[in-house]
């Protein structure tokens, strides 16, 4: 159970996954599973089978993918599980976790009735048999072939398929239709931003996601921006060739301003921040953090005295309350447009959620 775990997240987690290779049909025998704006009925639990089922071989290649319960016919050298335990132990709570109940947040999917036999069969009675036959077509093609490696590299590659589907569907999330109608006080905004850079994610990029955004909102009203860039590196070689996470270019495309996002502001991060300023020649940064510790009696390089610093919370809510009202609203739409084009799909249906608990409710 762990490896299967460890699959999905390592799959889940990877921000450039690879163009599955795998025959047309197959292909779109997998798509016809996840078109969740035209919902058919008698798909949800065979969307689970097709996840379950594939992820399973890619474990085990030795499991049959066909085979649905543990006492099933199966070939030599192939073996039956419980799909129906595998699925409730690995594939429910991972979709809870990270995927908001996307496949139809069914809490036992093999309990529905085309999946309670030992083994697919391509002729049983169900009542959608073009999605009943496609899940068959694609779970044959990963068992059909007799050497256990060739199957696992096949399940991988259709496992890599529905991950690429799913991200497809997430991409899609966006803001709730009535919240344009509805007014956005200040302290639930500021609450839901609270929320979501309370938990970090794994790069540490929601702090410079959510100030980018804001900015970007108010650029949108402000119009004193040429354009804004953004970026999320890590990696010491990288930080040292950046100006800063966020850059500010005024419309002739010079420097306006630079920004050191981060979510732990301490002397020695500030010491940092300004050695990498003087470095490039930096005479104006602003430093906006999610927590600060700084001793009360701390001030800047005297040498280099126009570094200032915020926290998010002290940076966002002047600008909120000195700009027309419609800022709430953009800001929000600016985080769903943002973490969708960097790919931040875990983070994106975290903001989705927290919107709609904060301000919904």
């Amino acid at each position: 159970m762990n490896q299967a775990r460890n699959v999905l997240l390592k799959m889940w987690n990877e921000p450039n996954l690879p163009t599955p290779k795998l025959p047309e049909q197959v292909a779109k025998d997998i798509r016809h599973f996840f078109h969740f704006t035209h919902v058919k009925t008698g798909v949800k639990s065979l969307r689970y089978a097709l996840l379950t089922q594939s992820l399973a071989v890619y474990v085990c290649p030795d499991i049959d993918a066909l085979a649905l319960q543990a006492g099933a016919f199966v070939g030599p050298g192939r073996i039956a599980i419980d799909a129906r335990s595998f699925c409730k132990k690995m594939i429910v709570p991972f979709e809870r976790e990270y995927l908001s109940g996307i496949s139809g947040a069914s809490q036992d999917p093999y309990v529905s009735k085309p999946l309670r036999r030992p083994r697919i069969d391509p002729e049983a009675p169900v009542k959608n048999r073009s999605a009943w036959k496609a899940l068959y077509r694609v779970l044959a093609y990963i068992n059909e072939l007799p050497d256990s490696e060739a199957r696992q590299a096949r399940a991988k590659e259709v496992f890599l398929a529905i991950f690429q589907a799913l991200r497809s569907a997430l991409h899609k999330i966006s803001p709730p239709a009535d919240l344009s109608k509805r007014e956005i006080p200040l302290e639930r905004l500021l609450d839901l931003v609270r929320a979501f850079l309370h938990e970090q994610s794994d790069l540490g990029a929601r702090p410079q996601y959510t100030v980018y955004a804001f900015l970007r909102a108010f650029n949108e009203i402000a119009k004193v921006y040429g354009r804004l860039e953004v970026s999320k590196a890590t990696e010491a070689d990288e930080a040292r060739r950046r100006l800063g996470d966020i850059v500010i270019y005024d419309q002739r495309g010079k420097v306006k301003l630079v920004l050191s996002v981060t979510h732990w502001l301490d002397e020695h991060k500030l010491q940092e921040e300004v050695d990498k300023a003087r470095q490039h020649g930096i005479r104006e940064m602003v430093v906006v953090a999610t927590r600060i510790e700084l001793p009360e009696t701390h001030s800047a390089d005297e040498e280099w005295p126009e570094v200032v610093w915020y926290t998010v919370d002290a940076f966002l809510r002047p600008l909120i309350l000195a700009v027309d009202a419609d800022i709430r609203h953009r800001f929000v739409e600016a985080m769903y447009n943002v973490l969708r084009e960097f790919g931040e799909i875990p983070s994106l249906q975290r903001w989705d959620e927290l919107v709609r608990r904060h301000l919904l409710k």
